[in-house]
């Protein structure tokens, strides 16, 4: 069983880690308003001369390009704001620290490295 100190420290991480995740979230993308922990990236703005220039052909290409590298990055740091989100919920339940596959206590030092882990070394997802 951790140390309530440890688990106090850990949590402090987790709080950090979620308000830099939520600033740069608020920078490419907006809440959805109907449906809770989700976020929408925000289609990036031009400056549009009205013109049918080539040029306006070649930034409209670029803001789609952003647009979809926005895409990826909201995706990516919604999915560990729901990583952190779930972290926090174990701690309140008191199951933090615990494999969600096989209930062993998680190892500190993977703890100290990611503090959101759900599961030991044995169990985490393989990329």
């Amino acid at each position: 069983m951790l140390d309530p100190h440890i688990i106090s420290e850990l949590e402090r991480k987790l709080e950090e880690e979620k308000t830099r995740i939520e600033k740069e979230l608020s920078e490419i993308a907006k809440k959805d308003p109907h449906v809770k922990g989700k976020w929408e990236a925000i289609y990036p703005k031009s400056e549009d001369d009205g013109s049918s220039s080539s040029g306006a052909i070649e930034e409209m290409a670029d803001e789609i390009e952003e647009y979809h590298e926005r895409q990826s990055e909201e995706r990516a740091l919604e999915e560990r704001l729901n990583e952190i989100n779930e972290a926090m919920a174990r701690i309140d339940r008191g199951t933090y620290g615990r494999c969600s596959v096989c209930g062993e206590e998680i190892t500190l030092e993977r703890l100290n490295a990611n503090p959101a882990a759900a599961t030991d070394i044995a169990h985490a997802p393989k990329i």
